[in-house]
């Protein structure tokens, strides 16, 4: 399947994210666009309860004390859920 390009660009604490389409526009892409960009980001997960949960795990405490807020990607493609 031929997706269309996604190109996401991060700056200083922001990120701008570009879908490139060949057709027209649909009402609400704007906020479908960036619901996507903020699942593919992690920026939807629970944080805290993460860190909370795994906090004492033997290979993710280090990890977590050290990076608190990491974020894990959900999905490698924008259009998996």
């Amino acid at each position: 399947m031929d997706w269309p390009p996604l190109t996401i660009r991060f700056r200083d604490r922001c990120v701008d994210a570009e879908l490139a389409n060949d057709g027209p526009t649909t009402e609400g892409g704007s906020e479908s666009l960036k619901l996507i960009v903020q699942r593919m980001l992690g920026l939807t997960q629970r944080i805290e309860d993460f860190e909370q949960t795994y906090r004492a795990h033997s290979q993710l405490g280090l990890l977590i004390a050290t990076q608190p807020g990491l974020r894990v990607p959900l999905s490698a493609t924008p259009l998996k859920r």
